[in-house]
Formats: structure tokens, C-alpha cells, sequence
């Protein structure tokens, strides 16, 4: 009977997902974030963001030498990289995506009687 509902859902989710696909897209404002994305990205960059990864680099240097945890020192230091490299790494995540065509092509298959 479990095995049923579980086969049963998956069904009903991949329908629901074949039917709706089209309904999932980005808008088409994209001025709408603009000010407050260039304040943060400011601060990521200048003063505020190199004060951030300064400071995870420091911790990542204390946590390799002192305690000698060199994962959590390994784990700083890429959060640091990160920190350094934010903007970058942001704004290609908000410029990725997958294109959609707005037609669909139909599929007419001929049958020889």
C-alpha cells in the first residue's frame, strides 16, 4: 500500500510539473532591486567586505595553528574567498537560468493505412 501512494505522488508531482513548467519564469522587471543591489555589492567589495574576510581569514589562520582544527581553518578560508569574490559570484547566479521558448511545436506523426 506504501509502495502505491509513494508511486502515486511521484506521478501526480511530474504532472503537475509537465503541465506548469510554462507558468515558472522570471518577471520582466528587473530594475526593481537595482538601488539596494548596488549598496550591498558596494559593501561585499569595499571597506565592509574586506573587514569581513580579513577577519574569516584571521579565524581560519587561529583555527590551523592554534587549535590545529584544519577543517574549520579550511572551511574560513574558502568562506573568506567568498566573501571576496561575492559580487561575482551573486551576480552570476542571478544572471543563470534556462531559456523558454514561448511556442511549442506540435508533433504530427503520418499513419500509412
Amino acid at each position: 500500500m506504501k509502495i502505491f501512494t509513494k508511486y502515486k505522488a511521484g506521478f501526480i508531482t511530474l504532472l503537475m510539473t509537465v503541465f506548469f513548467i510554462g507558468a515558472a519564469s522570471a518577471g520582466s522587471d528587473t530594475t526593481a532591486f537595482d538601488s539596494i543591489w548596488d549598496e550591498v555589492s558596494l559593501w561585499a567589495v569595499n571597506a565592509p567586505g574586506k573587514i569581513v574576510a580579513f577577519l574569516t581569514f584571521a579565524v581560519a589562520v587561529f583555527m590551523g595553528v592554534v587549535q590545529q582544527n584544519y577543517v574549520a581553518a579550511i572551511g574560513a578560508f574558502f568562506a573568506a574567498m567568498l566573501i571576496a569574490n561575492a559580487q561575482t559570484v551573486i551576480e552570476y547566479f542571478l544572471t543563470a537560468g534556462i531559456e523558454i521558448t514561448s511556442t511549442i511545436s506540435p508533433v504530427v506523426t503520418a499513419v500509412a493505412l
